[in-house]
């Protein structure tokens, strides 16, 4: 039996949930199928309202992520519409542990597959973007170098909205091949605002090129 509803706007369907507070269960029916209702009489519901006690602002609506992370959203109708998957990597700010001379960290997110990123051999070394700003990150494209490809293996993937505190979210084992094109697909468990790559182990971290996909959530759809 199917009790609390969550509306996801970012993938453009209703959510449903556990059982609201109150232990009231005449409001939901599942039969075969869930039945959806008019979700608008339960926003900021505390029997209901699963984001109730969140810090959106005025014209926002919280949503939760699959891992339990909150995060506001407009509420707005005037546009019926969400803006499409985005790169937000690019040209964003970045830094790299040790890299190499004349392959600086910017080199990653260019949107020049012929430039690259080089670090000197050294323990665990790292590639971080700042994204400016949170977000809900579909996906992560990661594109190899035409040579030295296997440079690229034990890589971790991590999210996170402060450099100190970030979630490993996507793994390769490699060892990566020349000019390869990976896609990692983390939908539902990546929320934040920088992206760190990083080898576990000892190696040289090198690669051509990284796209952060995100939808751009300026509208909602009603």
């Amino acid at each position: 039996m199917c009790y609390s509803y969550n509306y996801n706007i970012v993938h453009l369907k209703c959510e449903l949930n556990s059982k609201p507070l109150s232990g009231v269960d005449r409001d939901f029916h599942n039969d075969d199928s869930c039945v959806y209702v008019e979700v608008d009489r339960y926003k900021r519901d505390p029997s209901y309202d699963t984001c109730i006690g969140n810090r959106c602002k005025e014209g926002e609506v919280c949503e939760r992520l699959k891992n339990g992370r909150l995060f506001c959203v407009k509420d707005s109708c005037e546009n019926n519409k969400v803006t499409n998957v985005s790169n937000v990597a690019f040209g964003k700010t970045t830094q790299a542990d040790d890299e190499h001379s004349g392959h600086p960290s910017s080199n990653a997110v260019d949107d020049d597959n012929n430039t690259y990123v080089h670090t000197y051999t050294r323990n665990s070394p790292y590639w971080l973007v700042d994204l400016g700003g949170s977000h809900v990150i579909e996906k992560i494209d990661l594109l190899n170098t035409n040579f030295e490809g296997y440079r690229l293996h034990d890589l971790d993937i991590s999210v996170g909205n402060a450099m100190y505190n970030m979630t490993v979210c996507a793994h390769y084992d490699g060892p990566g091949t020349d000019g390869e094109h990976l896609v990692f697909n983390v939908e539902g468990k990546a929320f934040g605002r920088y992206v760190k790559l990083n080898i576990v182990g000892t190696g040289q971290l090198q690669f051509a090129e990284v796209k952060v996909f995100c939808y751009l959530k300026e509208a909602t759809v009603c």
